[in-house]
């Protein structure tokens, strides 16, 4: 079975749907568009069990992101390749580290970087793209939520097929 990150989780919907989905990791974004605030992650996690909580970090200084390691269950931190010697020397406690991959996976072209055990291919979930996981057989995949359209509405249905077509519902 294949390694699911749900990256920049907004609200309590894609947290649930990550949950159902048998994901391995729930990541929250601690700045710029998609960023949140502690205790907003903290209202999340504690209605949704099963994922584990990742950081995801960009250029935040050691001091915020250990603002929000005092007060999270954090389990991870997802860091671009060439910072993650420096934080996990910061934080020697972090128990999983991901490397920020690059952006979607939409055609055989990238195949290649399918196989790697150390980072996970972010997708446009499609039910063509599950075809292409299943042929492929990757290590993991992460797949990127949205904002809700309006308040207490969210779009899902390409969820929906990407995980049908998986076999995951």
């Amino acid at each position: 079975m294949w390694k699911i990150k749900f990256n920049h989780v907004q609200d309590l919907s894609d947290a649930r749907f990550a949950a159902s989905a048998l994901a391995e990791w729930v990541g929250f974004s601690i700045s710029g568009d998609h960023a949140m605030k502690a205790d907003a992650i903290q209202e999340i996690i504690s209605w949704c069990a099963g994922p584990k909580l990742i950081l995801e970090i960009s250029d935040e200084s050691t001091e915020k992101i250990n603002s929000f390691l005092d007060v999270l269950p954090v389990d991870g931190i997802e860091c671009s390749e060439s910072r993650i010697n420096e934080l996990k020397t910061a934080f020697p406690d972090v128990r999983e580290w991901i490397i920020l991959g690059e952006g979607p996976y939409e055609n055989t072209s990238h195949s290649s970087n399918w196989h790697s055990h150390e980072h996970l291919v972010l997708v446009t979930p499609t039910a063509e793209t599950a075809k292409k996981i299943s042929n492929e057989n990757p290590y993991g995949f992460s797949l990127n939520c949205e904002k809700e359209l309006e308040v207490g509405k969210k779009d899902l249905s390409d969820w929906h097929d990407f995980f049908e077509e998986l076999d995951l519902f």
